[in-house]
């Protein structure tokens, strides 16, 4: 009787104390010049549920296009935007101050998916408020989870943003 008390209790523990409330994603940008890249995000992202609605850009300027048309029409903005540093036509660091110079799209959370490991990249990011996380791929559902609760406020993911100094810390954070 005393087991089966505490196995009850403990499916109630597990159903109702540890389930994760965040704000539901309507909405993903992801723009990355690699085709496998995108498909790869969009399935992972699909499977995990992060959003109701995911839009693929080839480029940078693809997605600023995107963005200035449905601010034009009044459409949804995304609610969060992965995009990549290392693009023709358009860089990632090109993107983000385009990206800043919208009224109304300054503020959309974004994330830095790539490659790059550069210091320098990683150091970079930090000046743009908008630039949540730094995220080396591949994607993966921790790394989803992460961005959920940066988006969702949870500040003790170092001080509200995800940051890696080296490759070592990505390492043993999990991270790659």
């Amino acid at each position: 009787m005393v087991i089966q008390l505490k196995f009850k209790l403990l499916l109630f523990w597990l159903h109702n104390c540890t389930q994760i409330y965040m704000k539901k994603i309507d909405l993903t940008y992801i723009v990355d010049d690699d085709e496998i890249i995108l498909y790869l995000a969009e399935k992972l992202i699909k499977k995990n549920s992060f959003c109701n609605r995911i839009e693929k850009f080839s480029s940078g300027k693809k997605a600023i296009e995107r963005l200035k048309f449905a601010l034009d029409v009044g459409e949804n903005v995304p609610d969060v935007i992965l995009f990549d540093l290392n693009m023709p036509e358009m860089n990632g660091w090109h993107f983000i101050e385009e990206l800043n110079q919208l009224a109304n799209a300054n503020n959309i959370p974004t994330f830095i998916f790539t490659s790059s490991i550069d210091p320098v990249d990683i150091e970079k990011s930090y000046t743009y408020n908008n630039v949540l996380g730094y995220i080396p791929k591949p994607l993966t559902t921790l790394k989803l989870d992460k961005m959920l609760r940066l988006m969702d406020g949870d500040d003790l993911i170092n001080n509200g943003r995800m940051k890696y100094y080296t490759y070592r810390d990505l390492r043993v954070n999990g991270i790659i």
